[in-house]
């Protein structure tokens, strides 16, 4: 029976629905959706998952050798795992890319870590980040579609999109209502949510998941708006405390003191990284050094071959000597016996006896 193809264009559209959806499922739980709330998506994701591992296994299992061309920079390399194969990608550039390839139908498949020098030395960030950019844009996507969504608040100019999870949110959270809109309860909440909002202001931007916080000073009603101006959900920070004014001032503080470790840990994270862009080049140039000692090791393992092989070539040339020197004596040997017959000496006492 023959295996069922894959087209490598149909694997890469898999493995990018999958990576966006996992983006997805991540904004949302970003946006304090719990997994019960956000479970379509999640049921969604595991479709993909299955669709996406079918397609890989046979992406590999279509294979010859280790290297695949997977298309727009990609290239995905075959390992060993365990007893099994499986397969790495990665944006990378194919000078030299020869060096590691090999036809695993006579040769050994290689370990994952076998590739790590090549991978570093050869990984394009510019592809890494347009892929990036694009699964981005496709979570959005799948976020928008997610997010239902009828009515719409201009502020300042732009245009923001009320979620009927963000009014189902307002009616539980600030109303202490069952969640169950009708369309009477609905026009309320919209008009109540689009006062509050139009009274926020932007108070926390989280770049992680391109997340726009915006709270109202007086209800202290905290919004969470998509870099796509989706009102995704809100909520009211309130800490037990009776007074509003006690709560309205921990909030603020709070907002002061992320802001200040913000900016420790942007600093600290700009320091480091040029730490660990230094200590990339050292082990580059490391690398370079093994690369040039284990290319003069090959050099003297070849010249050691060649001694080695000229050697034997020598001692080829003595035995074939003395082998000479062997079939002569026999000759001689032969002429030898011809004329010189065997015979004893007889002595006299040999004689009287």
């Amino acid at each position: 029976m023959a295996k069922k193809q894959i087209s490598i264009k149909d694997f890469m559209e898999s493995r990018f629905l999958y990576d966006a959806m996992t983006k997805a499922i991540a904004r949302a739980k970003g946006y304090r959706l719990s997994a019960t709330e956000y479970y379509p998506l999640s049921a969604e994701l595991y479709k993909l998952s299955e669709d996406y591992k079918t397609k890989k296994e046979l992406v590999i299992a279509s294979q010859t050798k280790n290297v695949v061309d997977l298309g727009n920079g990609w290239i995905g390399l075959l390992y060993k795992k365990g007893k099994k194969t499986d397969m790495c990608i990665n944006p990378l550039t194919t000078d030299g890319i020869e060096d590691i390839t090999v036809d695993f139908v006579t040769n050994r498949l290689q370990e994952k870590d076998e590739y790590d020098q090549f991978i570093r030395e050869h990984f394009n960030q510019d592809i890494l980040a347009k892929y990036k950019n694009e699964v981005l844009r496709k979570a959005d996507e799948y976020l928008f579609q997610f997010f239902q969504y009828d009515d719409k608040i201009m502020k300042n100019g732009a245009q923001f999109y009320l979620t009927l999870h963000c009014i189902t949110r307002w009616d539980e959270r600030i109303n202490n209502g069952n969640g169950k809109i009708d369309a009477s309860k609905r026009k309320d909440i919209v008009k109540n949510i689009t006062k509050s909002f139009l009274q926020s202001k932007l108070v926390y931007v989280k770049e992680e998941t391109n997340s726009y916080y915006y709270l109202n000073y007086e209800d202290l009603v905290l919004y969470v708006v998509t870099e796509d101006n989706i009102i995704a959900t809100l909520w009211k920070n309130e800490f037990g405390f009776s007074s509003n004014d006690i709560n309205k001032s921990i909030t603020l503080l709070q907002f002061e003191k992320i802001k200040e470790t913000k900016e420790q840990y942007t600093k600290v994270k700009t320091r480091i990284n040029k730490e660990i862009s230094n200590c990339d080049r050292i082990i580059f140039s490391y690398q370079e050094k093994i690369t040039d000692v284990t290319r003069k090791i090959n050099d003297l393992l070849e010249q050691k071959n060649q001694l080695v092989n000229e050697q034997q070539e020598v001692k080829n040339k003595i035995a074939s000597y003395k082998q000479d020197i062997n079939d002569e004596y026999q000759i001689l040997q032969k002429e030898e016996n011809f004329i010189l017959k065997p015979h004893k000496l007889v002595t006299v006492d040999d004689q009287e006896n």
